[in-house]
């Protein structure tokens, strides 16, 4: 009798296991597989969200938009223009943007600014300010004016682009 009931115990302590082990697998298979990451190394393949994000300027107004994914981003307003080319460094207004499936425009709202951005040739971002009125503002791609340039007399160049001798444990592989 004594060895019936440990059986049953012992029998019934498996099926719990079992079972356990079958709900776990079930919330495994659950969840959603993670969204499909796009590695690009032109821009052309980057697709839509890479094309309606960076900066914008145009008159005393300028934007930086902020690619968040699934077509989500945050447009930041500068009064006077881009940083390094006119912002104050305190005036700012943050809107939304959104970009719906298979569009090619983003819709602007928020802190009183709407509009929208149009992806093509010249990506524009047409809005209308509360306090200013409607603005154009064009994309733009800056480049640095030091770019490709001699470094200063008496500069330490850690990585010229061909020897890691001045760094420390510094190796260079091929691509």
């Amino acid at each position: 009798m004594k060895s019936n009931v440990a059986l049953g115990f012992v029998l019934a302590a498996a099926l719990v296991a079992v079972l356990e082990s079958s709900a776990q697998q079930d919330k495994k298979t659950d969840k959603k597989p993670a969204p499909k990451k796009t590695v690009a190394t032109d821009p052309k393949d980057a697709g839509i969200d890479f094309q309606v994000q960076g900066e914008y300027e145009g008159g005393k107004l300028a934007a930086q938009v902020f690619a968040l994914g699934d077509g989500k981003f945050d447009v930041y307003f500068l009064v006077g223009g881009l940083p390094g080319a006119g912002w104050d460094g305190k005036s700012r207004m943050k809107a939304s943007a959104l970009l719906e499936a298979g569009k090619t425009s983003a819709t602007i709202k928020g802190a009183g600014l709407t509009g929208t951005i149009a992806v093509g040739e010249k990506s524009i971002l047409q809005g209308e300010s509360e306090k200013d009125g409607n603005f154009t503002l064009t994309r733009v791609v800056r480049k640095s004016p030091t770019l490709g340039a001699k470094p200063p007399e008496g500069a330490k160049v850690l990585f010229d682009g061909t020897q890691c001798q001045r760094m420390e444990r510094g190796q260079q592989t091929r691509w």
